[in-house]
């Protein structure tokens, strides 16, 4: 599945976070990329045999954050990754299992997302013209991309109440996505746009 290139994804910082299911941890298997042949900024994020890799391009070249041997077959897994001043830091199942102190973004990156696959050595933007490879074979459920690199408690959050149900973090200034209490006196719902400088909301790409 491919995304075309919007400027909601122009960010400084940010949180890539998806489910995936792996039939197979044989070889290269691409569950998240934006990317391109010309990509500075590219991100990758990738199953290496059973290990999880987390890549993400700078002027000083590609940075790569690899796990240990820890996905299995046939089972679901939260992963999630996050980038921006603090460093890259990749999670899985809640759990911090690999970091790396660049702290570079996809602000200029103007590439298509790729679920499930790698637009690594393409060389249009064109989605009906891309060249894809490394598909994953597996599932791959809940895609979504924050404006904001979350913390390790918003990520619990995510596997527990999905990508809508993330509160923001302490002293951020919550905005409400609706005025006034509903029928049943309940609050209104907070917008995640408190996880941008800009406002920007979370973006869901699929369910």
């Amino acid at each position: 599945m491919a995304v075309a290139d919007d400027p909601a994804f122009a960010l400084d910082s940010g949180t890539v976070q998806f489910w995936f299911n792996a039939r197979d941890t044989h070889g290269k298997q691409a569950l998240f990329a934006k990317a391109g042949e010309d990509a500075g900024q590219s991100l990758e994020i990738r199953l290496k045999g059973d290990r999880i890799e987390g890549r993400l391009g700078g002027d000083d070249g590609t940075h790569v954050i690899e796990t240990a041997r820890i996905v299995g077959e046939d089972n679901w897994n939260h992963l999630a990754f996050t980038f921006g001043a603090g460093g890259m830091k990749l999670y899985l199942n809640g759990v911090l299992v690999g970091e790396d102190g660049f702290a570079g973004g996809i602000r200029d990156n103007r590439e298509a997302i790729v679920i499930g696959g790698s637009n690594a050595d393409n060389e249009s933007w064109d989605l009906a013209d891309m060249d894809i490879d490394h598909a994953f074979n597996g599932h791959i459920d809940e895609v979504a991309v924050f404006a904001g690199a979350l913390d390790a408690g918003q990520i619990a959050q995510l596997i527990g109440n999905g990508p809508l149900g993330v509160a923001p973090a302490a002293g951020a200034a919550a905005l409400s996505a609706t005025t006034g209490d509903d029928d049943d006196g309940n609050p209104p719902p907070v917008d995640p746009g408190w996880l941008a400088n800009d406002d920007q909301p979370v973006v869901m790409l699929f369910e």
